[in-house]
């Protein structure tokens, strides 16, 4: 078996990124959230080119947007917020601390941009990425019905 290094990459804005790009995140979505997402609307995503907003693809990767095994995607929200709009890692790279490491450039970014507080929101069902986020400092401040297709959902919230 092989084993690649794999890095956290500056990604673009969506909305410059092309066919086979954007194919290659919308099929990242459905298979780590069950979410499906159409290339016009991933394109649309409000997702600023910024230090915050990471790709994770093979450590010597040309191009890494073409071949990425995770994201984390994060926009300035409401004064000194920052939202987590997506955050997906390959199943077959989870519980090696790519997410970590993900979440620890985004902190630090987020703290440099002057940014005080982080908030997301994640499916009820998903313990995991609630744990996750829960180690972080994140506490859970409201339920959303209705937010995901026939799934519940939770606000989170934490200072940086």
């Amino acid at each position: 078996m092989i084993f690649l290094d794999y890095l956290w990459f500056k990604g673009k804005n969506p909305k410059n990124l092309n066919n086979e790009e954007c194919e290659t995140i919308r099929k990242l979505f459905l298979e780590q959230t069950n979410e499906k997402y159409a290339i016009a609307t991933i394109r649309t995503m409000p997702i600023p080119e910024w230090n915050g907003n990471i790709i994770l693809a093979v450590k010597d990767e040309q191009k890494p947007q073409e071949n990425l095994r995770g994201l984390l995607w994060c926009s300035p929200f409401k004064d000194d917020i920052v939202r987590v709009v997506a955050f997906a890692i390959d199943k077959e790279l989870q519980g090696n601390g790519y997410g970590s490491k993900a979440w620890d450039i985004f902190v630090d970014s987020a703290k440099k941009a002057g940014f005080n507080y982080i908030q997301l929101e994640v499916r009820a069902k998903n313990t995991r990425a609630q744990n996750f986020y829960k180690k972080r400092g994140m506490d859970i401040i409201q339920t959303l019905d209705g937010y995901y297709a026939n799934d519940l959902g939770y606000s989170m919230k934490g200072k940086i």
